[in-house]
């Protein structure tokens, strides 16, 4: 709360830039950093694009979702940590089971996965984005593609595994004593809970194959770091009420209005834990699988051309900032930071000074 509130107000220090020759001075005011931070979201996540777009292999992705039930959400509200490692973990475990298949794939995928704890409203939603490449390597070190090329499994083989993997992880881990139960569940609740949650039907999607990954790796970024909502979906404050868009048609969109401590403790309960890591790479996009996934780029580009293959994995740049003087055009150069604060959680034990802001000539 702290670093989001005085993003970019100068609490948090300034940094200079300057014209050599003194006709211009920029002041800018310090970043926060957090990555929950609408502010900070725009640079870093296209950032955060650019970079996949070198790691990205051209051709087909396919995209999964994989959702737990709502009868888990008071597990994982008092269980963070341990619950979103297990998610990842099942979730990459059942996926590897089916593409080692040699029925669906029998080879080496790609996997790019995101985290995503909320609905549209900012209510609790724990699920998994998962971008799978079209093929994979296989044992004898050659790219094979899916052979059905509108999914990758059965879904009701996907949804079967995924929930009888993560259920035996879960039963595995409380009895581990690494999941606590919630406040007010007894043991027979608990234990209760996962018996009928093996009986019901998860909400787990296959999504149509994209010819390329660009298209889900825009989707994802617009939730890897900036927090559950975008700036241009909160519509007003009153003093009492927020009011924000919840609705995704663009002439008309529905909206929702929350008391004030309502909305933040919606939008908080989404800051993820602190070194937690909610975006992961497995399979060939793993960073050790580095060789692995230049080897496979070669041969795919040796089938569809060296132009698809740029063009199925290009990103549009960050936009350049300008970086010389408006009067003399000579580069500018950073002259100075002022009262910078280290990041840290929590406010700082004292407060920095208040800054005279230079003006341009």
């Amino acid at each position: 709360m702290y670093g989001i509130m005085r993003c970019r107000t100068g609490e948090l220090g300034v940094w200079v830039r300057s014209c050599p020759n003194g006709h211009f001075a920029e002041v800018n005011a310090c970043s926060c950093r957090e990555r929950s931070c609408p502010m900070c979201a725009p640079a870093r996540r296209m950032r955060w694009l650019e970079g996949w777009s070198q790691r990205l292999l051209p051709g087909m992705h396919l995209h999964t979702v994989l959702t737990l039930p709502s009868e888990l959400h008071d597990v994982w509200r008092h269980n963070r940590r341990a619950m979103a490692r297990m998610l990842f973990a099942v979730a990459r475990q059942t996926l590897f089971t089916l593409t080692d298949d040699a029925r669906h794939l029998g080879a080496l995928p790609g996997m790019l996965m995101a985290l995503h704890t909320w609905s549209r409203e900012l209510s609790l939603h724990p699920h998994l984005h998962i971008l799978v490449s079209g093929g994979g390597l296989d044992a004898g070190g050659q790219w094979k593609p899916l052979t059905r090329r509108d999914f990758l499994a059965p879904v009701g083989r996907l949804r079967k595994l995924f929930c009888r993997q993560f259920l035996d992880a879960l039963e595995q881990a409380y009895k581990r004593g690494e999941v606590a139960r919630p406040p007010g569940w007894e043991e027979a609740k608990m234990r209760g809970q996962i018996r009928r949650l093996r009986r019901i039907k998860w909400n787990v999607r296959i999504e149509p194959p994209y010819r390329h990954g660009r298209g889900v790796t825009n989707y994802l970024a617009r939730y890897v770091m900036g927090g559950p909502i975008g700036r241009s979906r909160l519509l007003s404050f009153d003093g009492k009420e927020v009011e924000f868009v919840v609705g995704r048609e663009a002439r008309n969109p529905s909206t929702r209005k929350l008391e004030v401590e309502e909305f933040l403790r919606r939008w908080f309960q989404h800051v993820p834990v602190r070194g937690l890591h909610t975006v992961r790479a497995y399979g060939l996009y793993a960073s050790a699988h580095g060789e692995k996934r230049e080897a496979c780029r070669a041969m795919i580009v040796g089938e569809v051309g060296e132009e698809a293959a740029i063009e199925a994995t290009r990103i549009e740049a960050l936009p350049a900032r300008v970086d010389r003087c408006p009067i003399c055009k000579l580069e500018l150069v950073i002259e100075e930071h002022r009262g910078r604060v280290p990041r840290q959680h929590g406010p700082p034990a004292r407060a920095p000074a208040s800054l005279p802001f230079p003006q341009a000539a």
